[in-house]
């Protein structure tokens, strides 16, 4: 058994630790877990305990991961432990691994690594899956699952839960430096996404959920379906509407960071925007996707109409430091998308000017110092944490979504889908092997201030009813 009942001393010692969230209460039963440190010679067994589930996954598809505040009594410490079932297929590493491999690479901003390992049990219902004597195993079957715990050691607090704008943009400019770190050790996250940055009590933050990375040199083989790994709402308009796998690219990943910071700022710090065009652009931008005859689920390229319609400049935020920061940040990532030429009547300046922005973004540099400079100006409040800003009532409730199969579950039945739970992988099927995309771009001309309109943004938008989730970390 790797869950136990603690004895009566340890359960009264981590009640005096373990503060637990408003839905515990004092009645709660603790539990002992086994956590098997596969670093360790001869795989040594730690204990953990728990008070209740911190966060968890309701949904029925995904990989049931659920978050504990757990004690640890050797330590002496409060930490974080995440049991969940981990993808197993070539390319995806443990977790547990990558975040060894970062700290020995000296990678800032990410969580402390305590110990990481599978569960010693699987279901046999996987080895009848692909037995002989099956008869779909021609077929599509689901992704073979590991049961896996992983512990770190530090609890942050959720991005949407910033005491200070100013704060927001500490924690994704940290988030995208440990991102920039991770890439140079050879490692692309592939699902940067508001629950994977947290807040520390210091103010910085740090990037965690390295569950479904992958090493660079992994990405030479052919993309295939399950490739296209995220958080739905957060993903790069690239990934998103290309109708074939694609592998992610450090861009992708940038792209990804302005989201997360778009979605956040919209939703939490004041802004001028009317509860139904807040709704609007919420739910028909970062929610939006639709699925073909195929079932392949895209993003019908809302999220690029968005970003070189430059709609951000309209929400009329109170933060100028913000404002400027998501409108230099939304010219740069446009540019993946403005197909420009002269003779659709731009000007050389502007070609020129878009094609070195893309070049910019094969580099991280510029990105960091653009938040670096967003927080050197003056003016930022000290105290402005979050507001929830008001959106028509019927359609507010959304969550960020992540799984494209939840996703295409939806849309074969309506044709459109908003939203789902937080974050698991792309799809739970394992899809045919295609070809991949290079959009690759080089010249070395001056990166000049650009404001090209290409698209308006639709305001009728159609929706079908949410299913339920709870984001976890």
């Amino acid at each position: 058994m790797t869950v136990k009942v603690p004895t009566a001393e340890e359960i009264l010692e981590a009640r005096l630790h373990l503060d637990g969230p408003k839905e515990c209460t004092p009645d709660d039963n603790f539990v002992k877990f086994e956590v098997i440190d596969d670093a360790t010679v001869n795989a040594r067994t730690r204990h953990f305990i728990a008070k209740c589930v911190f966060k968890q996954n309701s949904s029925l598809l995904g990989r049931a991961s659920y978050g504990y505040v757990v004690w640890n009594p050797v330590k002496k410490a409060v930490v974080f432990m995440k049991d969940t079932w981990r993808v197993s297929l070539p390319g995806i590493d443990k977790e547990g691994n990558i975040y060894r491999e970062m700290h020995a690479a000296g990678v800032e901003n990410i969580a402390p690594l305590e110990c990481a390992g599978d569960v010693e049990h699987a279901p046999v219902v996987q080895d009848f899956m692909i037995a002989a004597w099956a008869r779909w195993k021609e077929k599509k079957v689901l992704r073979r699952y590991v049961h896996y715990r992983i512990v770190l050691g530090v609890i942050g607090r959720d991005l949407t839960k910033f005491r200070s704008a100013k704060e927001l943009v500490t924690a994704i400019h940290d988030a995208t430096v440990a991102h920039d770190q991770i890439l140079k050790a050879g490692i692309i996250h592939r699902d940067i996404s508001v629950g994977n940055i947290l807040i520390l009590d210091n103010g910085r933050g740090i990037l965690i959920g390295f569950d479904l990375c992958k090493r660079l040199k992994d990405l030479k083989e052919t993309a295939r379906d399950s490739d296209r790994s995220g958080t739905w709402q957060f993903m790069s308009a690239r990934l998103q509407s290309s109708h074939t796998p694609l592998h992610p690219e450090r861009a992708d990943d940038l792209e990804s960071l302005l989201h997360v910071l778009t979605w956040v700022a919209l939703k939490y710090v004041p802004n001028g925007l009317s509860p139904a065009r807040l709704t609007d652009i919420l739910t028909g931008v970062f929610d939006f996707s639709s699925a073909d005859d195929s079932g392949y689920v895209s993003g019908l390229g809302r999220k690029s109409q968005f970003l070189c319609a430059r709609t951000i400049s309209e929400c009329g935020s109170q933060h100028t430091a913000l404002l400027m920061l998501m409108i230099d940040l939304t010219n740069m990532c446009a540019s993946r998308y403005e197909h420009l030429a002269k003779e659709h009547g731009t000007t050389l300046k502007d070609f020129r000017t878009a094609k070195k922005r893309r070049r910019l973004l094969g580099s991280s540099d510029w990105f960091i110092k653009r938040f670096a400079k967003a927080l050197e100006m003056p003016g930022w409040p000290i105290d402005d944490g979050p507001v929830d800003n008001p959106m028509v009532p019927e359609m507010e409730k959304f969550r960020y979504v992540s799984s494209a199969r939840t996703q295409r579950s939806a849309c074969s039945s309506c044709g459109v889908v908003r939203s789902s739970v937080k974050r698991e992988d792309t799809t739970d099927e394992i899809g045919d092997d295609r070809d991949s995309d290079d959009d690759s771009d080089d010249d070395d001309s001056k990166d000049d201030a650009m404001g090209v309109n290409s698209s308006v943004m639709p305001r009728s938008l159609h929706h079908c009813p949410q299913q339920t989730g709870v984001a976890i970390l």
